[in-house]
């Protein structure tokens, strides 16, 4: 039996993604602000690049209808024709800049380390490892990078672009697991505020890694008591409010247990949703397989494509899409030890199976 899931346009950016538009350092990420290869190999726009009804389309609003084949029939899955006439086929870069807003304030006077001149409402994401980009949301910060830095301990961040009331950072590498500390002013000392709006995470090759761009998955996380065997992923949205968000680069995670970094958890295991939006280069039959120590489920555009009980070990299942974006979601729940051992791999048309690179999944174009 074959299911068909249609595609949908993607909704408005919120907070800062909105204003993700044109300077240097977001890569494969198909967001407003891309630089296209069209077909013949040439620059496009993404109004140039896709069409829709003769009115321009963002680049973002590329998802194509799905069919998929439930494993039990022994069919093969039925191959969906793209129903736009001309799409984006390659990205070249994406360039990024954050408008200022429409009647900026005057820049507050630096009076020597006043917690008033400045201040950090919210960073986002709220953890994240080194050499990640967050978003840290105040105001006071004036439009100036080169009169401000944002330190963590003794080093420094890499500020990508700014306004008044928010600033892009990435991370150094080395991070110190501690407040992070924004200075302002002649010398980058006159004003200075202070805040734990971030948890600095350990890179340890599972959720904590470093998402540098605007590529792989935004992560919800819960303290969970861990799958038993047979057990598959919970309901996410039943879950509440995550007291943990994060990013990962991709979907090949191993590390240890994770739990004790999430707040009100009793115990090494935690349970985690991740979405994002997967590009597929061309149409073809895509299989997508996914290997857990847990219950893990991949879901394409709200069907459950694959539902690997705990104790299972492995699950495939294929899938024919079109060149585009799909909106994907993978609920993970960890073993009763809390080892983090996931991994989702892809084969095209019969090809050789391997991890989903990061240069596919977008975050930023959910």
């Amino acid at each position: 039996m074959l299911a068909r899931v249609e595609g949908k346009e993607n909704k408005e950016m919120k907070d800062f993604k909105q204003r993700l538009l044109t300077t240097t350092f977001l890569s494969c990420a198909p967001a407003v602000g891309c630089v296209i290869v069209g077909p013949e190999g040439g620059a496009q726009s993404p109004a140039e690049a896709t069409e829709d009804d003769g009115q321009a389309a963002s680049a973002s609003r590329i998802r194509q209808s799905v069919s998929v084949a439930d494993g039990t029939s022994g069919e093969a899955p039925r191959r969906i024709t793209p129903t736009r006439p001309s799409r984006p086929v390659g990205i070249m870069g994406v360039a990024v800049r954050l408008d200022p807003p429409a009647a900026p304030p005057e820049d507050p006077p630096a009076t020597g380390g006043g917690a008033a001149a400045m201040s950090v409402d919210k960073v986002v994401p709220a953890a994240a490892a080194g050499g990640s980009l967050v978003a840290i949301y105040g105001a006071g910060f004036g439009d100036d990078k080169d009169m401000m830095a944002v330190l963590w301990g003794d080093d420094e961040g890499a500020i990508q672009s700014m306004h008044d009331g928010e600033i892009l950072v990435v991370l150094p590498q080395d991070a110190a697991a501690s407040s992070l500390v924004v200075r302002r002013g002649e010398g980058r000392r006159n004003t200075k505020v202070s805040s734990d709006a971030l948890t600095v995470l350990a890179n340890d090759g599972g959720f904590g890694r470093a998402v540098p761009d605007g590529a792989g998955l935004d992560v919800s996380l819960w303290p969970s008591s861990g799958a038993s065997e047979g057990d598959t992923p919970p309901d996410m949205q039943g879950m509440g409010d995550p007291p943990l968000a994060l990013r990962v680069p991709d979907l090949a995670m191993a590390s240890a247990a994770f739990g004790g970094n999430v707040p009100g958890s009793e115990g090494p295991a935690v349970a985690a949703s991740m979405t994002t939006v997967l590009f597929t280069p061309s149409e073809a039959d895509y299989e997508f397989c996914v290997r857990s120590n847990g219950a893990a489920r991949f879901t394409i555009e709200g069907y459950e494509l694959v539902v690997l009980p705990a104790g299972q070990g492995a699950q495939c299942n294929t899938v024919t899409l079109g060149a585009g974006g799909f909106a994907v979601q993978v609920d993970y729940v960890t073993g009763q030890d809390g080892a983090v051992d996931l991994n989702v791999d892809w084969a095209l048309d019969d090809g050789e199976s391997a991890p989903i690179p990061s240069s596919a999944l977008s975050w930023l174009s959910k």
